[in-house]
């Protein structure tokens, strides 16, 4: 958020500061922006004097990186962690979120945090198994007609090449595309018309008539590809799986918990859309 920018501006000028510290601040300020505004969905000047005067002394002098730390953490209001000795977070904001964009057609590949979460857990498979695979100017770049991120379960699929789930009715297949389980980031943008092809097909690079390769399959993409390319078939228990997989990561990453397994499945939309 650009309010921050004066109190990352302050941590250099302050002369007490040293590059470590620094390092921690910034790490609690990306966590602090990801739970609140992209999970918690919170205004997007919450808090914003707080850190305007945590600049200012900073600045000055008269507050310790150590003592912005933890306000940070704890200025973060009972309606965002209701029980912080857990790090539980209330994850009902996120939820009635994504609720609209379901309701849109989109799911969570119109939420702001995707790209940031994918590629977060790609640069963990890159610390797992080096080589990394995905730019992220690239990967945020948009280009008309181009994608960075592919539904494996396409959008517009020939259902008898996805047996799985030929048997769901139109506005299931749609929660099922939408679902973050069935989101990869890809090493390389392609043209989105190369997206339709069977799971199998995905999996292998595509030629042209001439045999020129135009995509990448996935047993040679990025680290997520790869380990999605492991599955043996791509179903919709398969997808919550994986969806259930990312959450648990997003967990891991910026340091909270959602209440149970049961509230994970209900973030991916797969369970609730077919109680209805």
């Amino acid at each position: 958020m650009l309010y921050f920018r004066p109190l990352v501006t302050s941590s250099f000028l302050s002369k007490k500061t040293t590059s470590e510290q620094r390092i921690k601040l910034f790490k609690e300020i990306e966590r602090f922006i990801f739970i609140c505004f992209r999970l918690s969905r919170a205004f997007s000047s919450y808090r914003n004097s707080e850190f305007y005067g945590y600049a200012r002394e900073l600045r000055n002098d008269k507050i310790s990186i150590e003592q912005i730390i933890k306000e940070i953490r704890l200025n973060m209001d009972e309606w965002i962690f209701p029980n912080k000795e857990n790090n539980r977070i209330n994850e009902s904001n996120f939820k009635n979120y994504l609720e609209r964009l379901f309701k849109n057609g989109k799911g969570y590949y119109a939420w702001n945090g995707l790209r940031y979460l994918l590629y977060e857990y790609e640069m963990s498979l890159v610390r797992e198994r080096g080589s990394k695979k995905i730019d992220w100017e690239l990967f945020v770049k948009n280009e008309k007609d181009k994608v960075s991120i592919e539904h494996i379960f396409p959008q517009t699929p020939n259902l008898d090449e996805w047996e799985p789930f030929k048997n769901l009715s139109e506005d299931d297949l749609k929660f099922f595309q939408g679902s973050l389980g069935n989101l990869v980031p890809l090493s390389q943008n392609i043209n989105s018309s190369l997206q339709n092809d069977s799971f199998e097909n995905k999996k292998k690079a595509k030629l042209d008539d001439k045999g020129h390769k135009i995509r990448e399959g996935y047993d040679n993409g990025s680290h997520s590809e790869i380990e999605v390319s492991k599955y043996n078939d791509w179903t919709p228990n398969t997808i919550e799986e994986r969806g259930i997989k990312l959450l648990s990561f997003m967990e891991e990453r910026w340091n909270f918990k959602f209440k149970d397994r049961e509230v994970k499945k209900e973030l991916l939309f797969l369970e609730f859309n077919r109680e209805e």
